[in-house]
């Protein structure tokens, strides 16, 4: 008989997008401390980053793409 699982896949799945976000929330500190720093490419790369982050969270509560635009 197979074992019970503690976990729910919802909460697995909960679990890993909250580790996703741990992850990219480090390397967003270390591209800000980087461009701080004078790092052109890497503060080039956190704006075009949180800008997608951004533009989906606008996309997801406002609609369209030319509304959010």
């Amino acid at each position: 008989m197979p074992a019970i699982s503690a976990v729910s896949p919802w909460e697995s799945m909960l679990q890993a997008k909250t580790d996703h976000y741990a992850q990219d929330e480090k390397r967003w500190s270390s591209l800000m401390a980087s461009a701080q720093s004078g790092n052109e490419e890497d503060y080039r790369q956190l704006l075009v980053e949180l800008s997608e982050l951004v533009s989906r969270y606008l996309n997801s509560r406002l609609g369209g793409y030319d509304f959010v635009e």
